[in-house]
Order: structure tokens, then sequence, then C-alpha cells
């Protein structure tokens, strides 16, 4: 209860309403003529009606996903760039051979699919109310990590063709035999 607005809330001690409160009525928690039921469904259209539409409760959501998204999609190649250069200049490795920077770029690009360790992370840093939001930064980053990293890397790399592909079937087949 928030004795200052003389409804239920959503956690005890908390002041936040939460549309599932409208529940009290089905399940005969509180009679519908009940006062503090009227104000509990004046405080959730007060509080989370937006545009005609009752949301479950209030959030920030669409910040949650938008941050995670960004920071998978642009996050990761400047990880993946920034620790390729310290490795470079400190002299701890080398570029393979036929390796360059644009091949880091897209590398680093690509690294945004990664999506597995971005889940647990999001399970551990987010609550209930935010966590669904954090997923779905994380999948949509993932597939717009993978799209942009097939642009970039047919932009920025030259066409490879394959060295030791047979070009007919007639080649391919007696390839295989003894």
């Amino acid at each position: 209860m928030d004795p200052a607005r003389g409804c239920l809330v959503a956690d005890y001690g908390g002041k936040e309403v939460n549309s599932a409160l409208l529940q009290a009525i089905t399940l005969s928690l509180l009679p519908s003529g009940d006062q503090r039921m009227h104000a509990t469904v004046q405080a959730i259209r007060d509080d989370l009606e937006h545009q005609g539409w009752l949301k479950r409760y209030r959030t920030n959501s669409w910040r949650v996903a938008a941050a995670v998204a960004v920071g998978l999609i642009v996050g990761k190649p400047i990880g993946v760039l920034l620790a390729s250069w310290v490795t470079l200049r400190l002299r701890i490795g080398s570029l393979p051979p036929g390796i360059s920077l644009r091949n880091l770029v897209v590398l680093g690009v690509v690294a945004g699919v990664g999506f597995t360790m971005a889940l647990f992370i999001a399970q551990l840093a987010f609550t209930d109310k935010l966590l669904p939001a954090a997923k779905l930064g994380v999948l949509v980053a993932s597939g717009g990590a993978a799209i942009f990293g097939i642009l970039l890397g047919r932009l920025l790399l030259p066409p490879v063709g394959a060295t030791c592909a047979a070009q007919t079937a007639d080649k391919a087949e007696s390839s295989t035999e003894a």
C-alpha cells in the first residue's frame, strides 16, 4: 500500500504500480467497490497509460535495448581493433600474411554477432523489468552486426576465388577416384 495515494503498489514498501494489480478484483482480493481498488485503478491510469495504451510498468526499456545494441555494434569493433593495435605495438603478436587493417575492421564488426556472453551478462546485470529489453537489444545487434559485416566485407575486402576447387563436375568427380 502507498499510504499517500491510498493504492496498492507492486513491491512492498515501493511506490510504483503495476497493471497486474488490476487482477486484485478478478481474484477477489478486494471487492470492486473498495476505495483502495478505485485509487489503484486511478494510479495505474495516471502512471501507466500512454496514448490510449496501458503499459505493464513504467520503464525506459527502449533506452536499455538501444544501449546494448550500440555497445555490441560499436563496442565490439573498437575492442577488437584496440586489442589488436596494442598487441601489435607491444610486439606480442603479428598479423598473419595477407591480413590487413581492413580484415581486422571486418573481423571486429563480425564479432558483434556473438551473443552468448552478452545474454549471460544481461541476465546478471538486469532485473526482471529490463531483462527482456536487454535481450532484444542483443538479438537486434547480433542481426545488425551480421548484415553490416557482410556489407562491409564485400565493400572492403577483395573477392577471393577458390584456388583448389574443381572448375567442372567432371574434374570434381575425377579428383575422388583412386
